[in-house]
């Protein structure tokens, strides 16, 4: 969470407020004061109650999932090998058609 304008107030439901970022998993103090340019990491999960302190304006930054990010690459890979697979069949099938006229007026001639 980043503060952008102003200041803010934040208190966990428990009373402290722990912090991730921080060398030591030490607590931080229940109220946490931040201005504008500070920011503050909060564990995955945390309930807090935050409120501008007289107004504020934050950024709440979710850092991305990598549990989440790997079924898409394997998306991505199998949809990759299917394509692949497309194109050769496509590939044989004009193969196949090209030679189709050819061997179809040679049949007819023959009639």
């Amino acid at each position: 969470m980043q503060v952008t304008a102003g200041r803010v107030w934040l208190t966990e439901a428990n009373g402290q407020v722990s912090d991730p970022s921080a060398e030591t998993q030490s607590q931080v103090p229940a109220d946490v004061w931040l201005q504008a340019g500070e920011s503050l990491r909060l564990a995955s999960g945390t309930q807090v109650l935050l409120e501008g302190w007289p107004t504020a304006q934050f950024q709440l930054l979710v850092p991305p999932c990598p549990e989440l990010a790997q079924p898409k690459r394997r998306l991505a890979t199998a949809g990759r090998a299917q394509q692949g697979a497309m194109r050769r069949l496509l590939a044989s099938s004009w193969r196949g058609l090209a030679r189709l006229p050819a061997a179809w007026g040679s049949a007819r001639s023959a009639a």
